[in-house]
């Protein structure tokens, strides 16, 4: 069995090969996309608004990269300060 900082060079060069990161950035989109479409579907209404998976999937995203009631500060650079 191979040791581990082997197998993680091994799974970076894969992972840095032009071919493999052409297919990510066609795939990764096309996922997330269906995901989202999927999300979308199931909706509940309630006092005039919709309700839907995606828009909490949204908003639990929105909050978990600081973009929640201070504003965007997942892009800040820290050591600007």
């Amino acid at each position: 069995m191979r040791n581990l900082v082997e197998q993680l060079s091994r799974y970076a060069a894969y992972h840095r090969h032009p071919r493999n990161v052409r297919i990510h950035c066609v795939g990764i989109p096309l996922m997330v996309v269906a995901t989202a479409v999927l999300l979308s579907r199931p909706s509940v209404s309630a006092m005039g608004w919709v309700f839907t998976p995606a828009l909490a999937v949204w908003f639990g995203a929105w909050s978990a990269v600081g973009c929640g009631r201070h504003g965007c500060t997942a892009y800040e650079d820290k050591d600007a300060s």
